[in-house]
């Protein structure tokens, strides 16, 4: 198996084109207007990330493949600082396969991984390629355009013809990388436009924004039930990490609470509030309260309350619950006690503005619209976050 290195060019340039992809963005996939934003400061801006020579040369480190020793491997740093990987086998197809990986976490060293189907592609004839992206936090924009970056570089990093074929696939975070790489807008708008010939994100976040908005209701409604926020005070300020009290919340939720496989016993305010999160992600379905004990839980209140900017990746307060209706069941009008739950609860306005369409490139957080004329195939599955 021959290994190839590029040189990094880090530095000054690095820095500036860096800084200049990450340079402003915005929008919500119900905005439609296309403003003239000026180029609001952003706390992602202000971040610093280092790729690792030596980390993106180690293709066996996650597990070796088997039968391809003649395959040819290059690996190293691209000038937008991120790193990457490019595995082409003897026998290659003429295709290439991007792929995107999932939320890395907010530290700053940024690292390249394998696809889960390598061996796979492999023993197909495919050849992969992937970026480390040149940030982490949850920065779909950047991970669109570094994945791009790097597909459009192939043949002047390994010196083989252009590729025949073009697909992205990628998991969770990367399933968004991958679903708002193939539309539209972002043919017409990113900075590094790449028309791909098929597509499959695998536990993708395809509702872009949504996430974010379902987060912020969830935690609000979780901290109406504790009780723990005064919904006389004003919007914006009234819900900082500070106030979003977990153990008062989970006081309220559990009388006993999860452990080990046990999915804990919910209070009578849990089960209620068990049946709002049913509500607020689609209603009656089967496993719908397993997931709320589980997954749902620990995600919602991994938050640590409500952050309309994304951890900084816009530049503003995007999420709010001004139009929610926060209902215990699936009939269509609200008994005396949700109303008087939507009475009481503290609400804040959305502002979809937070993440319009830029004159720049892509939103910050680009959208999927569904409105793509290549092949799609979307998985719903159960893998690492981090993947």
């Amino acid at each position: 198996m021959s290994t190839h290195f590029t040189i990094p060019r880090i530095g000054l340039l690095a820095g500036l084109l860096s800084a200049g992809l990450l340079a402003g963005c915005g929008g919500d996939s119900s905005s439609s207007g296309v403003g003239e934003p000026s180029q609001p400061a952003r706390v992602q801006d202000t971040r610093t990330f280092t790729a690792s020579e030596t980390q993106a040369a180690a293709f066996d480190a996650e597990g070796g493949v088997t039968g391809h020793d003649d395959a040819e491997q290059w690996s190293g740093i691209r000038p937008n600082g991120a790193s990457y990987r490019i595995e082409v086998p003897a026998a290659w197809n003429g295709r290439l396969v991007m792929y995107a990986h999932g939320y890395r976490g907010e530290g700053s060293e940024l690292t390249v991984g394998n696809p889960s189907i390598r061996q796979w592609l492999l023993d197909n004839g495919y050849a992969w390629a992937a970026s480390s992206y040149s940030t982490n936090f949850y920065d779909v924009r950047t991970g669109v355009e570094d994945t791009n970056e790097l597909a459009l570089a192939f043949t002047d990093i390994t010196g083989l013809a252009d590729p025949d074929r073009l697909y992205i696939i990628g998991h969770s975070m990367g399933g968004h990388v991958t679903a708002a790489a193939i539309e539209d807008e972002t043919l017409a708008t990113a900075n590094n436009p790449v028309q791909y010939h098929g597509a499959v994100p695998i536990c993708g976040v395809v509702g872009d924004t949504y996430e974010f908005q379902y987060l912020t209701q969830a935690t609000m409604a979780a901290q109406h039930f504790a009780h723990t926020v005064d919904p006389s005070a004003p919007p914006l300020e009234a819900i900082p990490a500070t106030n979003f009290d977990i153990d008062a919340i989970n006081d309220v939720v559990w009388d006993t609470p999860p452990a080990g496989v046990s999915l804990g016993v919910l209070s009578e305010e849990g089960e209620k509030m068990q049946a709002l999160f049913r509500h607020l992600t689609g209603g009656e379905r089967p496993i719908a309260d397993i997931g709320f004990r589980t997954a749902l839980w620990g995600t919602v209140m991994g938050t640590g309350g409500r952050d309309g900017t994304v951890n900084g990746i816009l530049a503003e307060e995007l999420t709010g619950n001004a139009g929610v209706e926060y209902q215990f069941d699936n009939a269509p009008t609200l008994t005396a006690e949700e109303q008087a739950f939507n009475d009481t609860i503290l609400r804040v306005e959305d502002n979809p503005s937070a993440n319009a369409r830029r004159s720049d490139g892509l939103r910050w957080i680009p959208v999927i619209n569904g409105e793509f004329n290549i092949p799609v195939v979307s998985l719903v599955c159960s893998i690492p976050m981090n993947s």
